[in-house]
């Protein structure tokens, strides 16, 4: 289990392209701008902080082919939960879009997103003398379920997603025992999320910059959620 906390600087990107992003929903709500044009719209910058929650809990059975080589069947299920707030947002809108220039203090944007996933694979271990062992966790999962919710706190809207697909991950460890009651161990770890499904929008408060009544909700949005993760662990530890 590893609980940690985090901040940093948010950057999004805004491409406004076509008919829904250059216009607020169906009338008779008013557009946002007249028309899209070549090139970035919208770019901001926020200070985040981050909380984060992860439980691994897997088991494998040691099969030892010989002497210094075991492979055997591996289980578990992984749980991540990710959580952001987004302050201070500094904004520069281009083209159609410089009206939205703007400096903001406060709280702007909060984002949760949790990551179920049970895996299947396999665990190997290799001797290497008396001092050094090596082990491998490869997995996979067709089930790997996110969801998330994303609320901009200054337009009233909140959206919140569903999403399935599949996961891979790969753990390498190794360990040196440096005498009787001293060992090191390093732990590298790559993850890999890729899922799909539907998103959910809602305008929880009015009047809002949109022009959009409260209670306003579009479902059926395709959503993707994606994510890449490398880890680095280094242990040293002393028996007494």
């Amino acid at each position: 289990m590893n609980i940690g906390n985090g901040s940093g600087k948010l950057k999004d990107s805004d491409w406004l392209t076509d008919n829904f992003d250059i216009a607020a929903p169906p009338p008779p709500n008013p557009p946002n701008s007249g028309y899209a044009h070549p090139g970035l719209d919208i770019y901001s910058e926020s200070d985040t902080t981050l909380k984060t929650n992860s439980i691994d809990l897997r088991g494998s059975y040691n099969n030892w082919i010989s002497d210094n080589l075991s492979i055997g069947p591996l289980g578990g299920s992984l749980y991540q939960n990710y959580q952001f707030d987004a302050s201070n947002a500094n904004q520069v809108g281009y083209g159609p879009w410089a009206d939205y220039t703007s400096s903001i203090s406060g709280l702007v944007i909060t984002y949760e997103v949790t990551y179920t996933i049970p895996y299947l694979g396999i665990h190997s271990e290799m001797l290497v003398g008396r001092s050094f062992q090596a082990f491998l966790d490869l997995g996979y999962s067709p089930l790997a379920a996110a969801e998330d919710k994303d609320d901009h706190v200054l337009r009233g809207k909140r959206s919140t997603g569903s999403t399935l697909g599949n996961a891979y991950l790969a753990t390498l460890t190794a360990q040196w025992d440096m005498e009787d009651n001293d060992f090191f161990l390093m732990r590298g770890q790559y993850l890999k999320i890729d899922t799909s499904g539907t998103q959910t929008q809602t305008w929880y408060r009015a009047p809002n910059s949109d022009g959009v009544p409260a209670g306003y909700t579009i479902t059926g949005i395709d959503d993707k959620i994606t994510s890449q993760q490398i880890s680095l662990s280094l242990l040293f530890t002393h028996r007494f």
